[in-house]
């Protein structure tokens, strides 16, 4: 048997509005805790973020877990953040790259 329970359209609005902030904040925690290998290896990806290379305009943000590389923040054209998540890549012990990057705009002007 099934008891239902009826709510006011203000209720249901906030129970809508709380399982999708639980929903985004579970997709947005990894549920596993960073390592020291991890924050290790975060330096390793931010050092060869910042050498000297075609990225002109970016403000990007490094977090590692289990050698999956997260990338937020801006960059000034889609070409960078493709540049960043190589440049990521190619650093030893990285295992994948998920870019949430914005950018300002959203053509390759170059």
């Amino acid at each position: 048997m099934t008891t239902r329970i009826a709510l006011s359209p203000s209720k249901s609005f906030v129970a809508a509005a709380f399982s999708a902030v639980l929903a985004a904040t579970a997709f947005a925690l990894p549920a596993q805790a960073a390592t020291a290998d991890d924050a290790q290896l975060a330096t390793q990806v931010k050092a060869a973020l910042a050498q000297p290379w075609q990225l002109e305009r970016a403000d990007l943000n490094v977090a590692v877990v289990q050698g999956r590389v997260h990338l937020t923040g801006w960059a000034d054209q889609p070409s960078d953040v493709a540049l960043a998540r190589e440049k990521a890549m190619q650093v030893p012990g990285v295992t994948t790259v998920d870019a949430f990057v914005r950018t300002w705009s959203s053509d390759d002007e170059r």
